[in-house]
């Protein structure tokens, strides 16, 4: 088998390969001798058809599979011999015909992974922006800090109120059929859904108060006996709780690990800087990538874009699933999907060129750096580094680590090599400065982290892949409510538990 690879330009290849006539001759042979074993045909015995009648009767069959399997072995052949790695789905450009007495030939065409030139990256100007914390922003993390303290607490001297969660005892009749009889139930006048549609019933009532009228309920009751019906209701509160929350004294910076207020305080705004500190790198990371990009310029295969581009559209579902939106039903317009194109080939064109200057420079991460990082996971994740490490050897979450850190540092030496200039940020940059509430109690690094695993991320993939969404609510919950994860998941992960 002769193979010839042929450049097009910097990453097509035409894949040229010709199998001599003896060849085909023998892939011919085997493929008639299968068919004469298996082939069953009138006025024939099994194992005793003619090659000429198989040759009438399946030829161009048997002549198909056959240049189909010429094909398959001479693909992978130039993949082996000449160290092809396809970063698009091959093509077959040209095939000649499969006869015993001719040559077999045929051509596929396929992108590579592009050599990169390296001409400058060393001494880039780079801008990096100073990011001051917004007015208040400390404050506002330490108000978010103690509402994670809120508790259900007995109320007294009120009715019910929207957002109360209320033991009540409830009679429901049709008629003179009981459907429904509940010595003690608790019912959430703000999210209840096992007898959705009586909490304007309740709401008003006393402690000790029986009530009885019509209620209406939700054809989303979980409660199947009255859904969708209108029904005669019989209700007495028993007892009324409300989320309360603790007053901002060292007690309970004491129970959020803090000596005292103070030092709650301290605590919030040193982890605050370093987000900020941490952000104002990344956009420095991301602005010196655009400066390398404007430096070398680089051909792109467009299966590596398109690759990027459905990896942004998954990230796109991941966050529909935080906001409680069913990421099946995520549709890309032809402006964002523009946009995502966009996206997608400046992240290529960086992935290329910084693997060109970590190899130039011989950049590695090491078993060591890997360890210390998992370990920095396992601390963030209150986890241990043994279970830390069990869930990344899963779907080769450690080699995706090791890939972003070699990333990091590749990006991390690029800035030490560059002409940095510290300057004002544009006032939309920071998410912080718009929305200080959605950020106010976790450092902006954790969000804006390069590692993919941060936070409870991985933990709504799998929910997504495997359709378990109620095994990780009470994870991410816990996650979410200790400020470490995205704004905005908790009410869409409660609202999946409590549905």
């Amino acid at each position: 088998m002769n193979i010839e690879v042929v450049s097009e330009n910097s990453f097509a290849r035409k894949v040229l390969v010709t199998v001599p006539a003896a060849d085909v001759r023998a892939e011919l042979d085997r493929a008639y001798r299968t068919y004469e074993r298996r082939a069953r045909l009138p006025g024939f015995r099994q194992g005793r058809v003619p090659r000429q009648v198989l040759e009438a009767r399946f030829g161009q069959g048997i002549a198909a599979e056959v240049a189909e399997s010429l094909v398959q072995r001479g693909w992978s052949a130039a993949m082996r011999d000449h160290g092809i790695e396809p970063v698009s789905q091959p093509s077959l450009l040209d095939q000649g015909t499969v006869a015993a007495a001719v040559d077999f030939t045929f051509t596929i065409g396929v992108d590579v992974k592009p050599a990169v030139a390296l001409s400058t990256y060393k001494g880039l100007k780079v801008e990096w922006p100073e990011f001051a914390l917004p007015e208040g922003l400390v404050e506002a993390g330490v108000e978010r800090r103690r509402r994670t303290q809120a508790r259900l607490a007995a109320v007294e001297g009120r009715p019910v109120e929207l957002g109360d969660t209320v033991q009540v005892k409830v009679t429901v009749v049709d008629g003179d059929t009981v459907v429904l009889d509940e010595p003690g139930t608790l019912v959430r006048t703000g999210s209840e859904q096992w007898l959705k549609g009586i909490e304007d019933f309740l709401v008003g009532m006393a402690v000790g108060e029986e009530k009885s009228g019509a209620v209406t309920f939700n054809e989303a009751a979980r409660q199947e006996e009255v859904a969708g019906r209108t029904l005669a209701v019989t209700a007495s509160v028993l007892s009324i709780q409300a989320m309360t929350v603790p007053p901002l004294d060292d007690a309970l910076a004491k129970e959020l690990g803090h000596d005292s207020v103070d030092a709650l305080r301290a605590a919030v705004q040193s982890e605050l800087e370093a987000g900020r500190d941490e952000q104002a790198r990344n956009q420095a990371r991301a602005n010196l990538l655009q400066a390398l990009i404007d430096a070398n310029p680089v051909d792109v295969p467009s299966g590596m874009v398109e690759q990027n581009v459905r990896l942004l559209q998954d990230e796109l579902r991941y966050q529909a699933a935080y906001r409680g939106e069913d990421p099946n039903t995520l549709r890309f317009g032809d402006a964002q999907l523009a946009d995502l194109r966009q996206r997608a080939l400046f992240a290529a064109r960086g992935a290329l060129l910084l693997e060109a200057v970590w190899s130039a420079e011989s950049i590695e991460v090491t078993e060591a750096d890997i360890d210390a990082r998992i370990a920095e996971i396992a601390a963030q994740r209150g986890q241990s580094v043994e279970a830390v490490r069990g869930w990344l050897a899963k779907d080769d979450g450690i080699e995706e680590l090791s890939q972003r850190m070699l990333e990091e540092k590749t990006l991390d030496f690029l800035l030490d090599q560059s002409e940095v200039v510290k300057v004002a940020p544009d006032a939309a940059a920071p998410e912080a400065a718009e929305a200080p509430e959605a950020s106010a109690a976790e450092p902006a690094a954790e969000g804006a982290d390069l590692s993919v695993l941060d936070g409870a991320i991985k933990d709504v993939k799998d929910a997504l892949s495997t359709g378990a969404y109620d095994a990780h609510l009470d994870a991410l919950l816990v996650a979410e409510q200790s400020g470490r994860n995205r704004k905005g998941a908790i009410q869409a992960i409660e609202a999946r538990r409590e549905g």
